[in-house]
């Protein structure tokens, strides 16, 4: 049983071929037919964060996100009539709108929902930390995930462009 909180089909459809599980794919800036790979349900829906609006966090990339798409993680498990069920992998890449949606899961107890995270992480102004306030939400958001005893299993480091490496003071401190 699997959430991917961004629409990647063919990461997607290998984890329901390798694994034999349900999965289900959320997107707010797609609209990818709801059966969009072989064993993956696709939904135009994305994870609200708490202390931010997300639907102005994510990449400039991206158009303006209708804020009835954004729901957080146990209103989308009670509409989709899940409840009981534990998440195994919430892979979450949702440009920017992160440090909130894990501040929600965390802070609110939904991440025990979930027995593992995938989270790509972002710490540029572009992408959801413009402010010292948005930095507090990212560091309430690991407060609250170290609370939870989550920890990090692995790390890759990934390069950006040059458009990309502008960094709040306060988040090059953190």
């Amino acid at each position: 049983y699997s959430f991917g909180i961004n629409g990647n089909t063919e990461w997607e459809a290998k984890m329901s071929k390798e694994f034999d599980c349900d999965v289900f794919a959320f997107d707010p800036t797609s609209k990818f037919s709801e059966n969009v790979a072989p064993g993956v349900t696709f939904h135009q829906l994305g994870l609200q964060g708490a202390g931010v609006d997300v639907s102005k966090t994510h990449s400039v990339s991206y158009d303006a996100l209708d804020p009835s798409t954004l729901k957080t993680l146990g209103e989308i498990i009670k509409l989709m009539k899940h409840e009981g069920r534990k998440i195994d992998i919430l892979r979450l890449d949702c440009e920017g709108c992160e440090w909130g949606v894990l501040k929600q899961l965390a802070c609110s107890g939904e991440s025990q929902l979930v027995k593992q995270l995938m989270v790509e992480m972002h710490f540029q102004k572009n992408l959801g930390l413009a402010t010292d306030d948005d930095v507090l939400i990212a560091a309430d958001a690991i407060t609250c995930l170290e609370d939870e005893r989550w920890m990090v299993a692995s790390m890759e480091k990934s390069g950006c462009g040059p458009k990309d490496a502008s960094y709040v003071d306060s988040a090059l401190k953190f």
